[in-house]
């Protein structure tokens, strides 16, 4: 709420005296109340002009009574948000216009947030390079008011977490960004009362699994991502014929067949399920019933990746390998194996 010096310059720019006339007799301001309540004296003028004395609210309210409308906005004493709102109130409609655009671009030069209020995001850019606050920026991405780059702030707020080792930070971060979403898809008057969020606000709400993509082509490598497609259009795991001939483990990306990620202990490629067979699989009997699959059909062994086998990374560092070759350099050694990293991964 406004404090009571500013509550008596709103009450007089909103031509509700009697307010201003009680909280100003509540504060003992006589002077001021007396220059209030000789308004219309044929020597207002003089009377005003001797009051100088006392906050800069006060005098913002005698200057609004003499028509100075470029000294209460000029005024530096008088804090930005009320200065806006004065402008809103008593502005005529080519001077408003000139007024806030004027404010913008300053906002955008120096960096201030209050700009957002304008509807600036350059002010957000400047306030990051002089400040570096990632944070603020990435909130101010989730309340979709940073525009195009807001997604950019959103990951390096949430990698400078996860570098940091606050995970739960992040999650509670991710979480609060699923509940806005929803909150903006509500908030767009669907008739039906239900939750339609466009592809951009459904991207924000974050996964509910971690899984991993290839470096190379970006492709998902958990089967649920591997069997997307464009409706009408035939997916590489339909035409790439190499895979019906390999084994139920491929050492590549099954998309673009390049190398995939290795074991920073062994050297060696770490290998993924081969998805045609495990489609294959699936369509001709459940993992838990072996002996349903015919002992000719290649599919022996699959989905039976040994853990061993199975992929292990760091959080942070983003390093790792064979989940048994990571354990065993673990019982030895306290940080990561990447040569020039430093990572403690298991603390």
């Amino acid at each position: 709420p406004p404090g009571p010096h500013s509550l008596v310059f709103e009450s007089v720019y909103n031509n509700n005296l009697p307010l201003a006339k009680q909280t100003l007799e509540s504060l003992g301001e006589t002077a001021y109340l007396t220059v209030i309540e000789a308004r219309g004296c044929t020597d207002w003028d003089s009377i005003a002009g001797r009051v100088t004395k006392g906050s800069g609210y006060l005098q913002a309210a005698i200057r609004h009574l003499q028509g100075d409308h470029s000294g209460v906005l000029g005024d530096a004493s008088i804090s930005w948000t009320s200065k806006v709102r004065y402008a809103l109130a008593v502005l005529p409609p080519k001077g408003l216009a000139a007024y806030l655009d004027k404010e913008r671009a300053a906002c955008e030069e120096r960096g201030d947030l209050n700009g957002v209020m304008l509807g600036s995001t350059k002010c957000i850019q400047s306030y990051l390079d002089k400040t570096g606050d990632i944070k603020a920026a990435a909130f101010l991405a989730v309340l979709s008011l940073a525009g195009d780059r807001g997604q950019e702030w959103i990951e390096c707020y949430r990698d400078l977490l996860n570098e940091r080792g606050q995970f739960k930070d992040r999650a509670r971060f991710d979480c609060a960004r699923g509940r806005w979403a929803r909150i903006l898809g509500k908030a767009k008057g669907r008739e039906d009362g239900k939750l339609h969020l466009t592809p951009a606000e459904a991207a924000v709400d974050p996964p509910r699994s971690l899984y991993v993509r290839c470096n190379y082509c970006g492709a998902g490598l958990p089967l649920s991502s591997l069997r997307r497609t464009d409706s009408g259009k035939a997916t590489w795991l339909q035409t790439s014929s190499w895979l019906t001939r390999d084994g139920p483990v491929v050492r590549c990306c099954p998309a673009c067949r390049r190398a995939g990620m290795k074991c920073y202990v062994c050297m060696m490629s770490l290998g993924v399920l081969n998805p045609y067979l495990e489609i294959k699989r699936q369509k001709e009997g459940p993992a838990t019933l072996p002996s349903k699959v015919p002992r000719d059909s290649g599919l022996e062994g699959l989905a039976t990746l040994k853990f061993s086998e199975s992929w292990s990374w760091c959080t942070r560092c983003r390093h790792g390998g064979h989940a048994s070759h990571i354990q065993e350099w673990f019982r030895v050694h306290e940080v990561c194996g990447v040569a020039g990293c430093d990572c403690r991964c298991t603390s």
